[in-house]
């Protein structure tokens, strides 16, 4: 059996914290932990009562092609088959409900005001 040398042993003492002087050397500066917490939490209070909210919301609507408006047909009439509509007829009317479903929307669109504002960036 050996036994471990000193060379073998790894010293800790340069890994460790003292918590005892820590604690003390912020017991003495307790003022200055205050009074910059107490700083900061009323700085971010007056910035957040004095800043306008504001919200941003966007979207993108795209038109159906033909092709789709073909394909939700057929998919819709594959049971069925015995519709007496011809499928022109079918993609005119899903055409012309297209056509109302826009001009709904349009007049709801300008029914709304709209503020342009430029968005709020860190330096404000």
């Amino acid at each position: 059996m050996s036994s471990p040398t000193n060379s073998n042993v790894r010293s800790n003492d340069d890994d460790e914290i003292d918590l005892i002087p820590l604690v003390q050397a912020l017991w003495h500066s307790k003022i200055t932990v205050i009074v910059t917490t107490a700083v900061g939490t009323v700085a971010s209070l007056a910035l957040s009562a004095t800043s306008p909210e504001q919200w941003t919301a966007s979207t993108y609507i795209t038109k159906p092609s033909l092709y789709s408006l073909y394909k939700e047909i057929n998919e819709k009439d594959a049971p069925a088959k015995a519709s007496p509509l011809s499928l022109e007829t079918k993609l005119y009317s899903t055409i012309q409900n297209d056509i109302f479903y826009s001009a709904m929307g349009v007049m709801a669109a300008k029914s709304v005001t709209l503020k342009d504002a430029p968005p709020k960036s860190g330096g404000n």
